[in-house]
């Protein structure tokens, strides 16, 4: 999150932002700090089950316009979009979050 930088970053919290990330449910939310061409989402798993987060970006909202890669965050790894562009599977631990990258390439 330091190397995102979240000071000046706009922040839709999972309540509030459905027009950007859809998929959430009562067990998986999916808070975002964005910028022109940067986004952090934050992945959070509520239950003490493994879950497999299914969201439906919709990456001009959320980065602007333009191709888009996704990392994992913290492990530095490729998170592709399934499918279609925009779904995007992460499994996530229980009780736990993942935090994912994504930028205009």
């Amino acid at each position: 999150m330091d190397e995102f930088g979240l000071v000046d970053a706009d922040f839709p919290p999972y309540w509030n932002n459905a027009e950007i990330v859809a998929g959430q449910s009562d067990t998986v939310k999916c808070s975002v700090y964005r910028k022109p061409g940067d986004a952090l989402l934050c992945v959070v798993n509520l239950t003490r089950q493994r879950q497999t987060a299914v969201l439906t970006i919709d990456w001009r909202k959320l980065t602007g316009e333009g191709a888009v890669s996704v990392t994992d965050a913290l492990r530095k790894e490729p998170v592709e979009p399934e499918g279609e562009a925009r779904k995007l599977a992460v499994e996530v631990e229980p009780l736990n979050f993942r935090l994912l990258r994504a930028r205009v390439r």
